[in-house]
Formats: C-alpha cells, structure tokens, sequence
C-alpha cells in the first residue's frame, strides 16, 4: 500500500471518527437540555438531527475502514474486517436505541458486542508485526480505549457513582480520537 492511499483512507477513518464523537458529545450535553424542555412538551428537533449526523459519521468512518480492509493482508485485514462489523454493530444499536423500552435494551447488548470485536481487532493490530509502529502505537491507546469503555459501563449501572462512568466516557472519547490519530500519522513502508 502507498503512502497516498494510507493517508488517504486513514483521514477518513479519523475525520468519521472525529465526527461521530464530537457529535457524540455534544448530543450528551443536548439530551440533557432537551429532557429539562421536554417538560414544557414536545422534543426539541435537533434531538432528531443529532443522531443521523453521528451515523453520518460513523459511515464515513465504515467507508475508510472498509477500503482500508481491502487493501491489507492477512492478520491486518481480519482486524480491519472486526472494525468494520463492530461499526455496524454500533451503528444498529444507535438507531435501535430510537426505539422506545426493548431497544435501549437491545442497542445495550449491540454496543456490548462491539466493544468486544474493536477489542479483539486493536489488540491484534497492537500486536502486528506488519502493522506500521506508530499505527501500533495509536491501536494501543485504541485497546486502552475500549478497556476504559468496558468499566464506564459497569460502573455506570451502580447507583450513586454512575456519574463516574460520564467522567470516564470522556476519557474513551479522547483515547479514541489521539489513537486514530497515531494510526492516521504513521508511515507505511
């Protein structure tokens, strides 16, 4: 692979990645001023927008991975294939989440099973012997990432310290953005 092609399709993956958790962000922040003016009746209309920007990104982010999938080999092109299902898996969840009672239960287990398979994928790319160094780099904070995103989501189900989970979600977010970005900046030979 070129150096042009790994640029290329490395800035999708972060500029979706960037995308859907900024946005992610910021629909955490406007759920909660949206459920303080759902009292005064009514959803506000950008509650429905947010979530089709994020799968936005989430898309641009599946386009990058999916050609970058079609362009590695062996051990590197099974983990880019976990990414993309995992993605798809979070995207589903996403729109599942939508609907009422059964599907904020149904998009739990969807993000639960992502996690596992973006797991799975960073810890073998973190391990490749073909993968470029600084992408291994940036596919250990990624790894990083999602161990942190499986405690927010145990602590955040216990009352009382559940906020902790939000602080640690952050945290997720930004790992996520530095290690695509590690990824993006590395030089293949």
């Amino acid at each position: 692979m070129t150096q042009q092609v790994w640029k290329n399709e490395t800035g999708k993956v972060f500029y979706g990645v960037l995308t859907y958790t900024v946005l992610s962000m910021l629909y955490s922040v406007l759920s909660m001023v949206a459920m303080a003016q759902s009292l005064f009746g009514g959803t506000p209309w950008y509650m429905y927008l947010m979530p089709i920007l994020i799968v936005g990104g989430y898309v641009f982010y599946f386009l990058g991975i999916n050609n970058l999938a079609k362009e590695l080999t062996g051990e590197d092109q099974n983990s880019f294939m976990k990414i993309r299902t995992a993605i798809i898996l979070s995207i589903v969840g996403m729109l599942c989440a939508m609907i009422p009672l059964a599907g904020k239960f149904i998009a739990a287990i969807l993000n639960i099973v992502a996690i596992v398979f973006y797991l799975k994928a960073y810890s073998a790319l973190r391990d490749s012997s073909t993968f470029p160094e600084m992408a291994r780099k940036g596919a250990g904070l990624l790894r990083t990432s999602m161990i942190i995103n499986i405690i927010s989501i145990v602590i955040g189900i216990i009352p009382i310290v559940g906020y902790i989970g939000k602080v640690l979600d952050i945290a997720v977010l930004i790992l996520i953005i530095v290690g695509w970005s590690k990824v993006k900046n590395a030089d293949v030979a």
